[in-house]
């Protein structure tokens, strides 16, 4: 096929891939959420937790759903060995929740005893139905659909990026333990980060616990969507400058019914105060997403990773004091980004091939 005509026939597909995108994971996401707090949160109903674990796997799904109505091939079908994988990490990351009582970060009550009667029988299906869509979503690894395999392939860690997880994962810790000595050298009575006062051991069991659980359940599997199909279908249209700041209004805006059914606690109850004060932060976020994104040529574990490491290191290795320290410096680094990047420059943007005819 001629080179002009298949990159155009691509491009023609974007924005109905992206309209797609955005339907089916609000609706799926906003549709759990609203319901966990309908249902009158986790202080109501010993089961709400899994449901907005089970929502938060919109992006994901919608992400798989728009490649699959903007391309030929298979509509169902899923890879068995990537659906066995996904399944598997989703019932051990239940297991760990339960375990520890927390999803990483956030206080989070997971139990299957009885509420009501039928607290346990909801619970378990809500459970079952957590397995079956992480196993979907890694299913798409192998997918007998060309397209969907060729952009989820980035969700299989290869030699090189398993390197690279060091660092990513080290990235946000060390941040945090920088900004703490930066106030400390600044205030002489810096609050030190909870980190300071663990154990090793158990700092290095709660950080990994807290890892598991958000990569697989809270947080990491937002990024099969955000960044494994909604930034690569992007960058076929607009550079990833562009690109970042249409997700960044969208990321924030998908996150408002957690804060309105009191998810992250009453003092960011506000869901439109909340969407302007995180505008800043996810800014960043967004930018250093986008950065890995493309130097790492389309890694998907990687995001998973990082975003894992940012939302298990908040409560460890930062303060609200050394917050401000931590913006500073991670401007900085982001800015860099930036440039060494090109993110202006549309070409600077990684897409995965899609085969002809797709």
């Amino acid at each position: 096929m001629d080179e002009t005509l298949r990159s155009d026939t691509h491009t023609q597909t974007v924005w109905p891939r992206v309209g797609v995108f955005v339907a089916v994971c609000f609706a799926w996401s906003w549709g759990f959420w609203f319901t966990a707090g309908l249902l009158g949160g986790a202080t109501e109903v010993s089961y709400a937790y899994q449901i907005y674990f089970l929502g938060a796997f919109g992006p994901g799904l919608g992400g798989i759903v728009a490649l699959r109505l903007t391309s030929t091939g298979s509509k169902l079908a899923v890879g068995v060995p990537g659906f066995v994988v996904g399944a598997t990490l989703a019932v051990v990351a239940l297991a760990l929740a339960a375990l520890r009582g927390s999803g990483g970060g956030t206080t989070v009550s997971l139990s299957f005893a009885d509420l009501s009667p039928f607290s346990a029988p909801v619970g378990a299906l809500l459970a079952l139905a957590i397995v079956l869509a992480s196993g979907y979503v890694f299913g798409s690894i192998g997918s007998p659909n060309a397209t969907v395999a060729s952009y989820f392939a980035g969700l299989k860690p290869d030699r090189r990026t398993v390197v690279l997880a060091i660092p990513i994962l080290l990235w946000f810790p060390t941040l945090g333990m920088v900004s703490y000595l930066l106030e400390s050298i600044v205030v002489a009575d810096a609050a030190p980060p909870s980190a300071l006062d663990m154990p090793l051991t158990e700092l290095l069991r709660t950080f990994a616990m807290g890892l598991f659980i958000v990569a697989v359940l809270t947080g990491g599997n937002e990024e099969h969507g955000w960044r494994g199909v909604l930034q690569p279908t992007l960058h076929r249209a607009v550079n990833p400058l562009l690109a970042s700041f249409f997700i960044l209004l969208l990321w924030d805006l998908w996150h408002l019914p957690l804060h309105a059914t009191g998810f992250y606690g009453e003092e960011f109850s506000d869901p439109f105060l909340a969407f302007v004060l995180r505008l800043p932060n996810m800014a960043l976020l967004t930018l250093l997403f986008t950065a890995v994104y493309n130097m790492s040529r389309g890694s998907i574990f990687l995001c998973v990773l990082l975003h894992a490491s940012y939302n298990a290191s908040a409560r460890l290795f930062f303060t609200e004091s050394s917050s401000g320290y931590a913006i500073v410096m991670a401007l900085l680094v982001v800015a860099g980004l930036v440039f060494f990047t090109r993110m202006w420059r549309r070409s600077s943007g990684y897409s995965p091939d899609e085969p002809q005819g797709h």
